[in-house]
């Protein structure tokens, strides 16, 4: 897997200062390549192959460039500059969201310490005492191996978070079996690499030295997103005040909130515990914001949703990041054709008995 060729030659990957992160369009070319590299490396069969949800590339400090360059320049030819992936803890809730872009400094959050300072041989492996080639930096070709070493905090979303890797892999020993004790490559050699076999069964690149390696992107992936229709065709009796009833069904406006940037870019349910509005159309109100499994009114725990979408709106918000509040238009279950006033909420104790039929977004 050879490293993207053009990495250190844009100057957009050169910050005088510190690090930072940019969002790669999926039209670029390095999203190809690293959605191409991601997929290929997905081996574990009895996992489910992911998507690619956000990928940012890391730009890096010129001091931490030019340290790198060094280490890569004593090779000469013999470099052997490899793109290979990395899965470790994440602490916070950076990249949970297309508009949380924010890294953060919790000790034990080793993703963005490593985006921040690059990695460190002596912090790697701390959080497994199993070392199949001594202490040293760990990547590999292999996504879905990778995978198996991110930790996140499913709390607060199921996506999940590789990074990519510029590795320097050098003249590298290889090995099929387990040398625990080794803490530098075998003389002569500038890195090992474990292959399938023996105590094997997928490839594992190690590098002992910090400079050998850099973080180049970060991959936010899960399971293919939710998209949902098209409001073109939405009918005009509910754009008109969600007026009609049909059969036993009423057209209503559910309370609740929306704090992703649901439709600012394209129509994507969020995996946001948070999220109200993202749950609710999901699993068809049966699960609320964090977690919860009704709403809590005058009338008990149950679905409160309103005639008048005025009244809706009051419960109604969305992200920073969006220009539009959401509500949802919903097709509910009455009773003898109850004509539900406008200025009353209509209350259901069961989710069986109330359905998201559209999302409507709009300017306050």
């Amino acid at each position: 897997m050879s490293t993207d060729s053009c990495a250190f030659g844009k100057p957009a990957n050169f910050s005088a200062t510190s690090k930072q992160l940019v969002c790669v369009d999926p039209s670029d070319k390095a999203y190809a390549k690293v959605e191409e590299l991601f997929q290929k490396g997905w081996k574990h069969r009895e996992k489910e192959k992911p998507v690619i949800h956000t990928l940012y590339e890391v730009i890096c400090s010129q001091r931490s460039l030019d340290s790198y360059a060094e280490h890569k320049f004593q090779y000469r030819k013999r470099a052997n500059e490899q793109l290979l992936f990395h899965g470790t803890s994440q602490a916070c809730s950076f990249g949970m969201s297309p508009s949380n872009m924010a890294l953060c400094h919790i000790p034990s959050c080793s993703l963005c310490s490593i985006v921040w300072n690059s990695f460190d041989v002596q912090k790697c492996g701390t959080r497994h005492h199993f070392q199949r080639f001594g202490r040293g930096i760990y990547v590999t070709s292999c996504s879905s191996k990778a995978d198996d070493y991110f930790l996140g905090n499913p709390s607060i979303s199921h996506s999940r978070v590789l990074l990519v890797n510029r590795v320097i892999v050098g003249k590298a020993a290889k090995y099929r079996f387990n040398a625990t004790t080794l803490i530098k490559p075998p003389r002569g050699y500038n890195s090992v690499i474990g292959i399938p076999g023996g105590d094997l069964s997928y490839e594992e690149t190690v590098v002992y030295h910090n400079d050998a390696i850099r973080p180049a992107y970060v991959v936010i992936y899960g399971k293919a997103p939710t998209v949902i229709p098209s409001m073109e065709a939405m009918p005009a009796t509910v754009m008109e005040g969600l007026s009609c009833i049909q059969n036993t069904m009423t057209s209503q406006s559910s309370e609740t909130q929306c704090i992703c940037n649901l439709g600012v870019n394209q129509a994507v349910l969020c995996d946001l515990k948070s999220c109200g509005i993202c749950n609710v159309v999901k699993s068809s109100f049966k699960t609320f914001a964090f977690g919860e499994h009704a709403n809590n009114g005058r009338f008990g725990e149950g679905v409160y949703s309103y005639r008048n979408p005025q009244l809706a709106d009051k419960f109604a918000t969305s992200c920073t990041s969006s220009p539009y509040r959401v509500t949802i238009a919903c097709d509910v279950v009455v009773e003898n054709m109850v004509e539900v006033p406008e200025s009353e909420s209509l209350f259901v104790a069961t989710a069986d008995a109330i359905i998201p039929a559209y999302v409507i977004m709009y300017s306050a």
